[in-house]
C-alpha cells in the first residue's frame, strides 16, 4: 500500500507544485536565518538532500528502464569524483573532500528531479504547477519592491555597496537564473495569453532592479528577440511600456543616478585597469590563465584529467562548461555534459522560440557560471523546458484536465 502510495506520488502534479514550493521555502528560510544571525541556516540543502534520497528509494522501489540508466549515470559520476578528489596532490581526500561533494550534490540535483518522475517526458506539468510556479515569481518579485522601495537590507542582491535586489533569495547566482527562467516563461506564455502582461512588465522590471550583469545581458537578448519576433514595434503595449519605464526613472531619476555612477565606476575602473575582457568577464579570464593553470600544474596528475579532482571553491573558474571538466574531469565532464544535453535540454525537440532563449540562458551561465550546479533553480528550469517541448495543445489539454 505504501508502495503504490509512494509510485503514485511520481506521476502526480501535486507533487511537483510541492517540490516547487518546498525549494522555494528552503531558499525564503536561508536567506532569513542567515540575516538573523542563526547559527544554522541550510535548510535548502535539507530539502534537496531529502528529495535526493526519495528519488532513490523511488527508484528501486519502481525500477524502470530509464531510473536504472540515470542511477548507473549517477553512481559513474560519484565514483569518478571520488577518484579525483583522492588523486588530488598532495595529499588527496583534504577537508575541502565535504564541501566539493557539496557541489556535487549541487551537479546532480537536476537528475534526481528526472530519477524521481521518471524522465522530463513524464514530468506532471499541469494548471497546478504553473500556478505555483507563477505564484513563486510574483511572491518574490513584490519582495524586490519592497526592499527597492524601502531600502530593506535583508532584500539586497549583494551584501556591499552594489546596487541590486534579489528578494528572497539570498546568493546572486540564484536570483539572476531564477528571473531569466521566469522572463523566459511569461515571455512565452505571453504570445499565447495577453493576461500575462502585467506580470511580465513586472518580472521585467524586477530583472533591472536585480542587478547582475548577467540578468541585465539577458533581458537586451529577450526584448531584442521579443522585439523581433512580435513586431512589437507595430503594438502599442511596446509604448506603453517604454512610457511606464520612462516614468519610473523619472521618479526615481536620483536613485537611478546614483546607481548607474557607482556601476559604471566600477566597471570603468576594471576595463582602465586590465582592459574589456577583464571587465566584461569580472576577473574570469584571469582566473583562466593564472590559478587555473596553477592549480593543473601543481595538483593534478594524469587520472586527474580523466575524473578531475580539486578544491572547487578555491580553484573553481566561473566559465561553466570549464568549471564542469575541471569538476569531472574529461571523461567526467563528458559524459556529464552528454547526459545534460540527451535527458534535460534536448534542443531537436524545443520549440524554435525556446531554443533561442535556452541559447541565451547558456550564453549567461557560460559567462557567469554555476548554471549547472545551480540545485536551486533546477526545478524551475525543467518546468520551463517542458513548456518549450510540450506542444501547444497537449498543453491546453493537460490544464483542462487539472481544471
Amino acid at each position: 500500500m505504501i508502495k503504490e502510495r509512494i509510485i503514485g506520488y511520481t506521476k502526480s502534479s501535486r507533487a511537483l507544485a510541492a517540490l516547487v514550493l518546498l525549494l522555494f521555502v528552503g531558499d525564503v528560510l536561508v536567506k532569513i536565518c542567515v540575516y538573523a544571525h542563526y547559527d544554522f541556516h541550510n535548510f535548502s540543502a535539507i530539502t534537496r538532500g531529502s528529495f535526493f534520497i526519495l528519488s532513490l528509494v523511488v527508484s528501486f522501489l519502481s525500477p524502470t528502464k530509464f531510473r536504472k540508466r540515470m542511477l548507473l549515470f549517477l553512481l559513474s559520476l560519484t565514483l569518478f569524483f571520488f577518484v579525483g578528489q583522492y588523486a588530488f596532490l598532495p595529499s588527496g581526500l583534504e577537508e575541502h573532500l565535504f564541501k566539493n561533494f557539496i557541489i556535487l550534490s549541487r551537479y546532480l540535483f537536476i537528475f534526481s528531479i528526472l530519477l524521481f518522475f521518471d524522465g522530463i517526458d513524464t514530468l506532471p506539468i499541469d494548471k497546478k504547477v504553473l500556478t505555483t510556479f507563477e505564484w513563486v515569481i510574483i511572491i518574490n518579485t513584490i519582495a524586490i519592491f519592497i526592499g527597492f522601495l524601502f531600502d530593506i537590507k535583508m532584500l539586497e542582491t549583494y551584501q556591499s555597496n552594489r546596487f541590486g535586489f534579489s528578494g528572497l533569495f539570498l546568493v546572486p547566482s540564484i536570483a539572476t537564473f531564477f528571473y531569466a527562467i521566469s522572463l523566459s516563461y511569461l515571455a512565452f506564455q505571453l504570445k499565447k495569453n495577453t493576461r500575462y502582461k502585467i506580470l511580465f512588465s513586472m518580472v521585467l522590471l524586477a530583472c533591472l532592479l536585480v542587478g547582475t550583469k548577467a540578468l541585465l545581458l539577458f533581458v537586451v537578448l529577450t526584448l531584442g528577440h521579443l522585439f523581433l519576433l512580435n513586431k512589437w514595434y507595430l503594438n502599442k503595449l511596446f509604448y506603453g511600456v517604454l512610457v511606464m519605464l520612462a516614468t519610473i526613472l523619472m521618479l526615481f531619476r536620483n536613485t537611478v543616478i546614483s546607481v548607474l555612477e557607482k556601476t559604471f565606476a566600477i566597471l570603468l575602473n576594471v576595463y582602465e585597469e586590465s582592459g574589456f575582457i577583464t571587465m566584461a568577464t569580472s576577473y574570469r579570464n584571469v582566473n583562466l590563465q593564472t590559478d587555473l593553470i596553477n592549480m593543473v600544474d601543481t595538483h593534478w596528475g594524469l587520472v586527474n584529467y580523466a575524473f578531475g579532482g580539486t578544491n572547487f571553491t578555491k580553484y573553481r573558474v566561473e566559465f561553466d562548461f570549464i568549471d564542469v571538466l575541471l569538476f569531472f574531469g574529461i571523461v567526467g565532464g563528458l559524459l556529464y555534459l552528454a547526459y545534460y544535453f540527451k535527458y534535460i535540454i534536448r534542443y531537436p525537440k524545443l520549440s524554435k522560440f525556446g531554443k533561442i532563449q535556452t541559447g541565451f540562458l547558456l550564453g549567461i551561465g557560460f559567462l557567469s557560471g554555476t548554471f549547472f550546479n545551480n540545485a536551486p533553480v533546477a526545478v524551475y528550469l525543467l518546468v520551463l523546458l517542458t513548456m518549450f517541448t510540450i506542444k501547444e495543445n497537449e498543453i491546453s489539454n493537460k490544464k483542462n484536465i487539472a481544471a
